[in-house]
């Protein structure tokens, strides 16, 4: 595949996904570096989806909390050509690294065998612009992505907990046959 963007494409349809599963994992959260070069994409959204095992996912908007050390936080709520809700606008124009883009994830992501996220285009037509703002040229520019991580919480198996419990409920069990073996 040939390096650039098109202007034309869908919002959404550019970039880069990633699966996993956040089984035994609360709180989700992502944070990526993304270095764009001059001629790339201005227009960042994070995405993400709780069943990409499906032909045609459903995708909904990450709540970006940071556009990084070269971003700039946007929201958009009128036009049809840019994702309704918060994305990155991109700057550097390929002068280095914005770092650490974060975004966290609604609790339904939780415990999710099928969960995915995207790092997308967020614009399309008159909206898709280049890092500099100018209108995409159809032919080069690229986003770089590294240290993408994609974090929660550990939590324990409910299992585990049941027998735990248990096993609590057996040691206090004996605690009281032993206190009253002695009284007798």
């Amino acid at each position: 595949m040939a390096n650039g963007w098109n202007s034309q494409a869908p919002i959404g349809t550019q970039g880069a996904e990633f699966s996993l599963s956040t089984m035994n994992f609360a709180g989700i959260t992502i944070s990526a570096d993304i270095n764009a070069t001059g001629q790339a994409e201005r227009n960042l959204a994070i995405e993400y989806t709780l069943n990409d095992t499906v032909g045609s996912p459903v995708w909904q908007n990450a709540t970006i909390t940071s556009a990084g050390s070269l971003g700039t936080l946007a929201t958009n709520s009128s036009s049809a050509n840019t994702i309704t809700g918060n994305y990155v606008e991109l700057s550097g124009g390929g002068t280095g690294w914005n770092n650490q883009i974060t975004a966290t994830i609604p609790a339904a992501a939780n415990n999710d065998p099928n969960f995915a996220i995207e790092i997308v285009n967020a614009s399309t037509g008159a909206d898709d612009v280049n890092t500099s703002g100018a209108a995409l040229n159809n032919s080069s520019g690229n986003w770089r992505f590294d240290n993408v991580v994609i974090s929660g919480t550990a939590v324990p198996e409910p299992t585990a907990g049941i027998a735990m419990l248990g096993g609590l409920g057996v040691l206090l069990g004996f605690g009281k046959m032993r206190r009253a073996s002695r009284k007798a």
